[in-house]
């Protein structure tokens, strides 16, 4: 039915967009040789490299997660910067892989950078207009693209529901509808039913006769139309919830998180080990002998704390941070304040310049920890937290991390309110919920903003 429809014009339009990358390339290498016609033609060396393009795409797009792909009245405009850099990169790991193992020295570098560097801006044009413009086209030149709809139920009801059908107006089109009150009849409604020229019949079963159901299907499939049964319980917990077959049962569950996709993760875990190898080795390391030193003088002791912390899915695992506070004080439990008396002298500048979170980069080594995401709390403090925020725990969908979208935006350090646990709560989710490679190096290069110029709750 329409779901159907929707796959096959999200398929046609990503094969589009897979021979307009092919095209692309190729006017790139005649205007290359027009500007320069004294290099090496290689014809089948950037045939190859045209080939590479459209296949990396056409590939992209048929494994991208369905709640990232656009379908008419929904397009990708909340993802749409990410869909873009998914798909470049893409297209540069594979054009990459392949001049490293084919060693092909015949290819132009500048011309590589050049058709790389350009795709960005004309695949957030195809993923912004394109696909809108695709749908219209379409429709327009075949009326059998639209579906014919109509609602039977209470206005309020049918009025809801009309409402969300409106945003795929491109391709569905309403007729009438039919008002059930008190006193409806059976034989009226399948009598008003049988004189609709419709494709689709769209009822609520929650608000019907188990019988009127089944006559209403039956006829549906004796008439040639089929019906739509929405979830009404799906609008009204403020879910879109996902169909799928777990063992041969069908159930309704919430839609995965981008980090629920595996090419995500390992884009994402790939970023956590080069950078923190890069940390480790060259900051981590003579950090570690001066905070020795700080600490040998003011409070002599082991050099890291370990904590345990909840992580991943309320995995429990062992956070490493330098040690700025004196021995044996008993309250581990207890967070840090402004005022702290377990703080030892030039502890306090430690944290405040956040020198301590620094071996964590070897938890992000271990694969416990992210660089971005969630902060770690003690499962005392989560269970707290959990009764001020209803989705608190979703901030555990995902790795926690040394910094995230909480903390650039002021939510860091002691929690002493309930608002600052709503706020730290909804901007975790935020994260969980749009996670991209962009955002991630934005939280990054603010963050490393606020070590130089520290936060008022740094302490």
């Amino acid at each position: 039915m329409i779901s159907d429809r929707e796959k096959k014009i999200y398929h046609i339009y990503v094969g589009l967009v897979s021979l307009g990358m092919l095209a692309y390339v190729c006017l790139s290498y005649g205007l290359m040789y027009f500007l320069r016609p004294d290099l090496d033609p290689a014809v089948f060396s950037y045939a190859r490299f045209a080939l590479i393009s459209m296949l990396s795409l056409l590939i992209e797009g048929w494994t991208r997660n369905p709640e990232w792909r656009a379908t008419p009245g929904r397009g990708v405009s909340r993802f749409r910067w990410y869909v873009t850099q998914r798909q470049w990169l893409w297209l540069s790991v594979s054009l990459g892989l392949i001049l490293f193992f084919a060693r092909d020295t015949q290819i132009s570098r500048s011309y590589i950078f050049m058709v790389v560097l350009t795709a960005v801006p004309l695949l957030y044009a195809s993923n912004r207009w394109g696909f809108p413009a695709f749908v219209r086209i379409l429709t327009r030149r075949n009326a059998q693209w639209k579906v014919r709809y109509s609602l039977i139920g209470a206005d309020e009801w049918k009025n809801s529901v009309r409402k969300h059908l409106q945003q795929v107006s491109d391709i569905m089109e309403h007729g009438e509808d039919f008002l059930i009150r008190d006193e409806s009849k059976l034989e009226d409604l399948l009598a008003w039913i049988e004189r609709q020229p419709m494709d689709l019949l769209v009822m609520p079963a929650r608000q019907m006769p188990d019988a009127w159901v089944s006559r209403i299907l039956a006829l549906g499939e004796r008439r040639g139309f089929r019906c739509w049964i929405p979830l009404e319980f799906s609008r009204q917990y403020g879910w879109q919830f996902n169909l799928q077959s777990v063992g041969g049962i069908n159930i309704l569950t919430p839609p995965s998180n981008p980090l629920g996709d595996i090419f995500n993760r390992m884009i994402k875990r790939g970023s956590d080990i080069a950078l923190s190898l890069v940390v480790i080795l060259t900051v981590l390391l003579p950090l570690m002998l001066i905070v020795w030193c700080i600490q040998r003088i003011y409070s002599p002791g082991p050099l890291f704390f370990r904590q345990d912390r909840l992580g991943k899915n309320g995995k429990i695992f062992k956070v490493i941070k330098f040690r700025t506070m004196y021995l044996h004080d008993g309250c581990e439990g207890l967070q840090a304040s402004a005022a702290d008396p377990r703080i030892f002298k030039l502890g306090k500048l430690l944290r405040r310049l956040s020198v301590d979170e620094f071996p964590q980069f070897l938890n992000v080594l271990k694969g416990e920890m992210s660089v971005v995401g969630p902060r770690p709390h003690l499962e005392i403090h989560e269970r707290r937290f959990e009764g001020f925020y209803e989705r608190y725990g979703m901030r555990r969908f995902v790795k926690p991390g040394l910094t995230g979208l909480a903390q650039i935006r002021g939510y860091r350090g002691e929690v002493k309110t309930s608002k600052d646990i709503r706020g730290r709560g909804r901007y975790d989710l935020i994260y969980v919920r749009n996670w991209s490679l962009s955002l991630d190096i934005k939280i990054v290069l603010k963050t490393v903003l606020q070590v130089i110029r520290p936060h008022r709750n740094a302490y």
